[in-house]
């Protein structure tokens, strides 16, 4: 599997935007998120009017994690109270392509499945017009084509441990936004003046699969503000790499739902959403 090229029509490269050499992802599916936001605006009357706002540019991609991702994943996720880096981005999905220049991360998921292998999936916002698509010289083979799909997971609930069947992890910076133009023009579709890039990471899970011994009732104990979530992979490279992502300090986001038993192992399969119980403690620590 090493070397392994992702296929002409269906790849992502990037780079940081302070330049160096181009990176591939791998196989990447998603596409353009270009467009416009909404200005609403009230009358005398009250009445909503919806007004085409600042023109925005940017894509949504999915991807799955490689040894060549790694990278990019700890620029997209820093240390506690820092930004995710400025990069540059390649792609070609198929039905579209595109680029951009000194692009900003506005989200990212991590995904893990039972017999899947960890996904990265990410949002970027960059100002127009955009790059130059094929810039980085196109499809280009991966340099470790081992991913990520032997993991092991759990929840925490203070000293009780549980295994995990799927887990995803959301990271989100909502101070990255476009600024708004105020030149006084008299068109409603307008030019951002800018990214802005502000405030700090905020992770939650938003969808989880624990097993769980049926004797176990985790609505009895509901909400419990003490829970970790952790995971812990590695692949099977001939220089095997480990990655592990911890995010703790959450609470359920409303309450878990019971939703089946496992054939052979009798173990109940609860599911929910969980959110950080404070704020200021919402970091997902991701280690390589």
């Amino acid at each position: 599997m090493a070397g392994e090229s992702t296929g002409a029509d269906q790849w992502c490269n990037w780079q940081t935007a302070a330049g160096g050499s181009w990176l591939p992802l791998g196989v990447a599916s998603g596409g353009p998120t270009d467009g416009y936001d909404l200005r609403p605006r009230k009358t005398i009357g009250g009445e909503e009017v919806q007004r085409a706002g600042v023109t925005t540019r940017g894509a949504e991609l999915q991807t799955i994690l490689y040894p060549d991702s790694l990278a990019l994943l700890e620029a997209i996720c820093p240390a506690a109270g820092a930004l995710p880096a400025l990069l540059d981005f390649d792609w070609d999905v198929g039905l579209d392509a595109g680029a951009d220049d000194d692009a900003s991360v506005q989200w990212f998921e991590l995904t893990l499945a039972n017999e899947q292998p960890i996904g990265l999936n990410f949002g970027y916002i960059a100002m127009p017009p955009g790059g130059t698509a094929g810039a980085s010289g196109g499809d280009t083979a991966l340099t470790d084509a081992w991913n990520f799909e032997d993991w092991e997971s759990e929840v925490v609930f203070g000293s009780s441990h549980y295994g995990v069947q799927s887990v995803t992890f959301r990271v989100d910076f909502p101070g990255i936004f476009f600024s708004h133009d105020t030149d006084g023009r008299t068109t409603y579709l307008r030019t951002p003046r800018s990214v802005v890039r502000s405030g700090k990471q905020r992770a939650s899970v938003t969808r989880l699969e624990m097993l769980v011994p049926p004797t176990i009732n985790l609505n009895a104990n509901y909400p419990n503000r003490d829970i970790a979530v952790g995971i812990a992979a590695t692949n099977n490279s001939a220089a095997p790499l480990t990655v592990t992502a911890d995010l703790t300090g959450l609470m359920w986001d409303g309450k878990p739902k019971r939703e089946y038993v496992l054939d052979e192992s009798e173990l109940v399969v609860w599911s929910g959403s969980l959110t950080p119980a404070r704020r200021s403690a919402s970091y997902l620590a991701v280690t390589v």
